[in-house]
């Protein structure tokens, strides 16, 4: 058995008893002591041994050693597709275990050098913005916009969000709120964060600009008539500020 080849190959005088029925058991979990020490140095790439210590660390709740064990593992891998598999263990080991989100991000962020890859995408998110790392969360979020693996209006949404209220980039805000628009015109969201923007001195017209067609198609007149008046007053050009005046008059009369 697996779990035997680890004492035999390591010669240690730890008692070890066979049952025909249940395999191999051990007396007490301090026999797993002297072979956990020399295992990755005496026979490191043989895999029995690695899948019996695996076992053994793992009933034992030593997750720092079993997490050396996983990483021998990877490193051995040459197939992807199970190399993934362990990465996964070891991102959910590091994250559950060793309370070690850090490690946790490393790893993820590992599996998707390898492609993309949704489950490991999802955690990345949940940890970045745990972390408040806001700006890699952007990016990912921005990754997933290009390659299209999301809700275009939500990833807008929220990237908009994360603009106005973490990074502080007000203009990547309007950016990505005027591409929510551009698709669902009703985002109430989208709207409530554009409305708030409008405090902003030196973005009030154009959140103006784009806050007004939508308010047009809803028939919201005295919107309608704020958002004019707000690209009135900015308005440098005589030309530019009367065809917004006659425009103004025109609701007036209406």
């Amino acid at each position: 058995a697996a779990a035997l080849e680890v004492f035999n190959l390591l010669g240690t005088s730890n008692e070890v008893e066979e049952d025909v029925t249940t395999g191999p058991s051990f007396r007490t979990k301090s026999a797993l002591q002297p072979p956990r020490a020399f295992l990755l140095e005496l026979r490191a790439d043989y895999a029995p041994a690695l899948d019996a210590l695996e076992t053994l660390q793992a009933e034992a709740g030593e997750y720092g050693s079993l997490r050396e064990v996983l990483r021998r593992k990877i490193e051995l891998a040459t197939d992807p597709a199970a190399k993934k598999q362990l990465l996964f263990r070891e991102a959910k080991l590091a994250e559950e275990e060793l309370k070690n989100k850090a490690a946790a991000v490393e790893v993820y962020e590992a599996i998707l050098e390898m492609g993309p890859d949704r489950e490991a995408t999802s955690a990345l998110e949940r940890l970045y913005a745990e972390a408040g790392r806001f700006g890699d969360l952007a990016a990912i979020l921005e990754r997933r916009l290009d390659d299209r693996t999301g809700n275009a209006v939500d990833l807008n949404y929220r990237l908009g969000q994360i603009a106005a209220e973490n990074t502080g980039d007000a203009d990547r805000a309007v950016a990505h709120y005027r591409a929510v628009l551009a698709v669902d015109a009703r985002h109430e969201g989208t709207i409530a964060a554009l409305e708030r923007m409008l405090a902003d001195p030196e973005r009030r017209v154009l959140v103006a600009e784009i806050l007004e067609p939508i308010y047009l198609g809803r028939m919201d007149w005295p919107r309608v008539v704020a958002a004019l008046e707000a690209r009135i007053e900015a308005e440098s050009e005589p030309a530019g500020r009367k065809q917004l005046m006659l425009r103004l008059g025109t609701l007036y009369e209406e």
